[in-house]
């Protein structure tokens, strides 16, 4: 649920608010745009968090970040080749602290709920 809220509402700053992002009039584009935003993205950080959370030395968890965070760019750098997409004032490597910014909350939010859990007595 964070997922979708964080994604969705950073999607819609970049499109609506912000105007840094045009999405395509087509709207085969557009609906490939909201499968992406909707069911893709909320996908992969799920699967990422799995990964994570399974892993035990640090390291790993640092390059599973950084491969989940190259796939998210990739992803979104097909859409603007596309044609989905287009930018507008913006760049490239803001795509990527976006992502690396949304990770590191949802993150720290995971871990929150997991120490809340077992200060309530419920392990993994």
């Amino acid at each position: 649920m964070i997922l979708e809220f964080l994604i969705t509402t950073y999607s819609s700053f970049l499109t609506v608010n912000l105007s840094l992002w045009k999405i395509s009039d087509d709207i085969a584009l557009f609906i490939i745009y909201r499968i992406y935003v909707v069911i893709v993205t909320p996908f992969l950080y799920l699967l990422y968090f799995n990964v994570v959370l399974r892993s035990e030395p640090p390291i790993n968890k640092w390059i599973y970040t950084v491969i989940f965070t190259g796939v998210l760019y990739v992803l979104e750098y097909w859409l603007k080749i596309w044609g989905v997409i287009t930018y507008e004032n913006w760049h490239y490597w803001g795509s990527f602290i976006i992502q690396l910014v949304i990770l590191s909350i949802v993150y720290i939010l995971l871990l929150f709920f997991q120490k809340q859990l077992k200060l309530e007595g419920i392990e993994k």
